[in-house]
């Protein structure tokens, strides 16, 4: 039997759809605080999505507290997210740190088949997201533990800051095949995505850039931002979080070398190559080479990754910051 408890009303706010928050990210509001090795970066979680499936028995329950819960109007508030089987979606305001998670809803004759939540935990922060359990308490049999305990995690994006640092420093070396976009301003490379939208992704951008665009504070240097894009990750529920694999290890962040190949008899063709890097990009440029010459060139890359990436020991601070994030149980 689901308990319903009741949400204390909490300041009005307008019914119109809004924004996402404008207000500047914690972590840079002032000068980075980590050291600029990647022993010191901290990845952090950028997007979590998670989808409930309710037992039979609560089925019924659960969809008579969620429309209970929508005439909070102040709490509740409409999304333009209606997609697949989610005929429902609604903003979850978060009135202590200003920002909100995404509710989407799925159900069949009065009986929801699906619940799903999207929210940036770091945007919401450990008060917002006591806030939200609190408010799931009025929607879910125990709350946060019922998402815990019933939910799958379909989309994690990971992402890891580099202090001080551009995009335009870094070359990706992609894996075999996979589609890659590039975005420059003024020549300098601003954004890099490799990978298709439906799949896995990866990015890799100006952070300090990307924030003024939108009118959104910045103090201090540029910073330069991988995220890696996981749809349905190799691990089912919140409590398997810290096992999740290292997904910075399938990108290798190289510096191209000023020296060809050991194996390359026409060192004028690597200096052809590295120009047509800078106008291609490195997946563009490989994709010229011959098959035997793109291989002597992608294990040359190999050999020189970039000093500041470090994909296992920025991945050894993984367990410590998913057991701060409080979203799963201890």
């Amino acid at each position: 039997m689901v308990i319903k408890i009741s949400i204390k009303k909490k300041i009005a706010s307008s019914n119109e759809p809004q924004t996402l928050p404008k207000q500047a990210e914690q972590d840079h509001t002032k000068p980075l605080d980590t050291s600029n090795q990647p022993s010191g970066y901290h990845p952090f979680i950028d997007k979590l999505s998670i989808v409930v499936t309710p037992l039979s028995e609560d089925a019924g329950d659960i969809f008579n507290n969620v429309w209970a819960q929508f005439a909070e109007k102040d709490v509740f508030q409409d999304a333009k997210a209606k997609w697949g089987p989610f005929k429902v979606a609604k903003w979850i305001n978060l009135e202590k740190t200003n920002a909100r998670a995404l509710f989407q809803l799925a159900y069949v004759d009065k009986q929801v088949t699906k619940c799903r939540l999207e929210f940036n935990p770091r945007k919401v922060g450990q008060a917002g997201l006591m806030e939200l359990k609190a408010d799931l308490t009025s929607i879910f049999n125990n709350g946060w533990e019922y998402v815990i305990e019933h939910g799958v995690v379909t989309r994690i994006d990971v992402a890891v800051d580099m202090p001080n640092a551009r995009p335009g420093m870094f070359a990706i070396l992609p894996q075999q095949g996979l589609t890659s976009k590039s975005w420059a301003v003024s020549g300098k490379l601003q954004t890099f995505v490799l990978g298709k939208k439906k799949g896995n992704q990866t990015l890799l951008y100006n952070k300090k850039l990307e924030r003024l665009s939108k009118g959104q504070p910045w103090i201090g240097k540029s910073v330069a931002r991988l995220e890696r894009r996981l749809r349905h990750p190799p691990i089912v529920g919140l409590n398997g979080l810290h096992m999740l694999p290292n997904p910075f290890k399938a990108i290798l962040l190289t510096e191209i070398p000023t020296n060809h190949p050991p194996g390359e008899a026409k060192p004028w063709v690597w200096e052809m190559f590295k120009d047509c890097v800078i106008q291609r990009g490195l997946p563009g440029a490989l994709a010229l080479l011959p098959k035997e010459k793109r291989t002597l060139y992608r294990d040359h890359l190999k050999n020189h990754p970039h000093q500041l990436w470090d994909p296992v020991a920025i991945w050894k601070n993984w367990p410590a910051v998913v057991k701060q994030s409080e979203l799963g149980l201890p």
